[in-house]
């Protein structure tokens, strides 16, 4: 590989597992150099965090845990970083589960669709409160 490298990874990752990547990019690839970075901190850059708010809170979900990191002063605040051991693969399980309880004839096929109705459906509310009224005024719901 000619060029440098960009790796990201999760807030607080082990430097054991960075060496290993480090090793296999420069020894295995040869590449010219390595830059790495937190993978939620770029995404809140790219979206112009850095420049609208000196505050703000940063929840970075992954397949298996959830990161939440506090930005203050446009730097992330390394003392109150969190991770919260449940991520998407958590949510499709349980959701899996729920399924499969309730149509027990198709448990060979719940966990594929938990998983499609998951990335489909799901998502996180802006405004809990707001969304939370909107849903109370829902005749259907």
């Amino acid at each position: 590989i000619r060029n440098e490298v960009v790796v990201t990874e999760p807030v607080a990752a082990p430097n054991n597992s960075r060496a290993m990547v480090m090793e296999i990019l420069f020894e295995g690839y040869g590449v010219p150099g390595v830059a790495t970075g937190v993978d939620a901190l770029f995404d809140y850059a790219t979206r112009g965090g850095r420049s609208s708010a000196s505050a703000a809170m940063v929840i970075d979900m992954g397949n298996y845990a959830t990161h939440v990191l506090p930005i203050v002063g446009n730097r992330m605040y390394m003392n109150g970083v969190r991770r919260v051991s449940v991520g998407g693969f958590h949510i499709a399980d349980d959701l899996s589960h729920r399924l499969g309880m309730a149509y027990p004839v198709h448990a060979g096929v719940v966990a594929e669709a938990a998983t499609a109705l998951r990335d489909k459906v799901c998502y996180v509310a802006e405004d809990y409160a707001e969304e939370l009224g909107r849903l109370w005024k829902d005749e259907d719901y």
